[in-house]
């Protein structure tokens, strides 16, 4: 093969790389817009879910074992693959199952709209990461022509649900690309990952949907011991977290071993978290944990042991079946 030809076959893949940029970095946007709109409609609803349960103080928490048979109901019926959550992206992206159904969409908002309502200790931002890989999956199928199409598309989804609901573009951008492979960065994902994260960011916020906002200012001075402290702490919040999902992967083989049927699972199991999350300080544990994290930016009550309540009934009400987050 002489020069003329090597040249221009490498004109070619540089041609190749720049269409995939380009073509990636707008389908990018689009994913974006699109997620961001499922995101809004997820945030408010779940708001509004959480202030009728404030409005019943907590008595809603006697209903959880019925409510929690109604969530198997509607997985068991409409889409058991669901029920996998975030695993079943993972699968997607190694290629061991196919696709993301796009009924997952509704059944993960209904599902954690219902957990909330009752007073589950769950989160939100699993299930906004899992509403954004559905939706990039369907756009994924004109695109398989470019290499690791997959993997690539579930993180501009991942990274654009994320940003949609909270509002941090930058966040999302390098959560999302690092949540399927455990530190690797796939950096061709990188372009559309930014394009879809800051689309859906900038949506979100005509909508009005980031209304929290912490204006935190403590002077402090950059010193050694000051920057020791911060990486102790890093340290410590990285035991803690690989902790939490060492137990919940224990515990929810443990929930499934002993109690295979998965709705009588969910209604008892449902009636020993309703009584602990009712008894127990009276629902402080219950919910997204929000005021928890007011507690402590505004100088309220914390105990030393509230960490590790919260971190026992998350883990207990994902492992039983409800639905929400996790982080």
């Amino acid at each position: 093969m002489n020069q003329k030809e090597l040249f221009k076959k490498a004109l070619q893949r540089t041609f190749m790389n720049y269409e995939e940029l380009a073509v990636l970095t707008l389908v990018g946007i689009v994913i974006g817009l699109c997620v961001s709109l499922f995101e809004v409609l997820f945030g408010y609803g779940l708001e509004y879910m959480i202030e009728i349960h404030h409005r019943t103080k907590n008595w809603l928490l006697l209903i959880l074992p019925l409510a929690g048979l109604l969530i198997v109901y509607l997985f068991q019926h409409t889409g058991k693959d669901c029920m996998k959550g975030m695993n079943l992206v993972f699968e997607v992206s190694q290629g061991i199952s196919k696709r993301i159904p796009k009924r997952m969409v509704p059944l993960m908002i209904l599902g954690t709209w219902i957990s909330n309502l009752i007073g589950a200790s769950v989160g939100r931002e699993g299930v906004a990461m899992q509403i954004g890989a559905a939706i990039s999956d369907t756009f994924s199928k004109p695109f398989l022509k470019y290499k690791d199409a997959k993997s690539i598309f579930l993180v501009v989804g991942m990274a654009a649900g994320f940003s949609g609901l909270f509002g941090t573009p930058f966040t999302a951008i390098f959560f999302a690309m690092e949540v399927l492979v455990a530190g690797v960065l796939k950096y061709r994902a990188m372009a559309p990952t930014i394009s879809s994260s800051f689309s859906a960011a900038w949506l979100s916020s005509k909508f009005g949907i980031y209304k929290k906002f912490e204006n935190i200012q403590f002077p402090f001075e950059i010193t050694w011991k000051m920057l020791l402290a911060l990486v102790g702490l890093g340290i410590l919040f990285g035991i803690v977290g690989g902790l939490f999902a060492y137990t919940m992967k224990k515990v929810k083989r443990a929930m499934k071993r002993k109690i295979q049927d998965p709705y009588k699972r969910i209604f008892y199991g449902g009636i020993v978290i309703a009584i602990v999350l009712f008894v127990w300080n009276q629902g402080r544990y219950s919910l997204l944990g929000e005021n928890l994290i007011d507690a402590a930016l505004r100088y309220g009550t914390i105990y030393w042991y509230d960490w590790i309540g919260k971190f026992v009934c998350t883990i207990f009400c994902l492992s039983i079946g409800f639905m929400g987050g996790e982080v």
